[in-house]
């Protein structure tokens, strides 16, 4: 329940910037959206540096944890090295990869509908945030269903 939390808040915030990129230049026109954004990448480089410069690095907690906690608690911070030495980070790393790319067609490609099946490009920002925020929407459920049938078996 804790990781489909945090999958879900990783998940809302991506949501939330790619409906914020797509409604910006509507809204600022692209001179504003770029301010906005160049504002936004000099945070998150920010935070970035400040978690590098923590002592610890967070750790996903272990099988055995799991299984003898009947509530998982977050992970504990360890010193460790780069999680590109770790095999299992790089597996889950090319799922997430493969996920983004299939989200990401979707949403590539509905643009392109818009505008030529439907004739409709005026509605674009609107069938975009209608998307996206249904996707969004459906995060509370998706965290319900982790919580009843496990993270495996929603997946």
């Amino acid at each position: 329940a804790w990781r489909a939390q945090v999958s879900a808040w990783r998940e809302g915030a991506t949501l939330l910037g790619v409906v914020l990129a797509s409604a910006l230049p509507a809204w600022l026109g692209l001179d504003g959206t770029s301010a906005v954004l160049a504002v936004a990448l000099g945070a998150g480089l920010l935070g970035l540096g400040w978690l590098l410069r923590r002592p610890g690095v967070a750790t996903l907690p272990t099988a055995a944890a799991d299984a003898s906690a009947e509530t998982p608690s977050p992970p504990a911070r360890t010193t460790a090295t780069s999680p590109w030495r770790d095999a299992a980070f790089r597996r889950l790393l090319a799922v997430f990869m493969l996920n983004g790319v299939a989200s990401a067609i979707p949403a590539t490609l509905l643009p392109f509908f818009v505008a030529d099946r439907l004739q409709a490009a005026g509605l674009q920002p609107l069938l975009l945030l209608t998307y996206f925020g249904a996707a969004a929407l459906g995060l509370p459920l998706w965290v319900r269903a982790v919580r009843r049938w496990g993270l495996s078996p929603t997946w």
